[in-house]
């Protein structure tokens, strides 16, 4: 059994625990972006009157943020509710 630095062995949950800790951050890095865009906007330093390539760019970013919080989201409850099958631990992926 491997131990730390500090000599106590590694938690059984400490996988989990990484899962919360990836899905925590990227709610709150969503949350980030939109109070600083939503702050923009209400000093009147933004408007949606910004063109059309403003507005497709902000869609598509926020598209993607909303993707990164659904899949580590998704991660995070997948792996809380079952332990990873054999295939993905040789894959590697866990």
């Amino acid at each position: 059994m491997a131990t730390t630095a500090f000599g106590t062995a590694p938690r059984g949950d400490a996988p989990a625990a990484d899962h919360r800790f990836a899905a925590t951050l990227a709610i709150a890095m969503a949350l980030v972006v939109v109070a600083g865009f939503s702050l923009q906007l209400a000093m009147g330093r933004s408007t949606f009157e910004s063109p059309l390539r403003v507005q497709v760019h902000a869609v598509a970013f926020m598209g993607w943020v909303a993707l990164f919080v659904a899949q580590t989201w998704l991660a995070a409850v997948a792996w809380a509710q079952s332990a990873p099958s054999a295939g993905s631990r040789r894959a590697g992926w866990c």
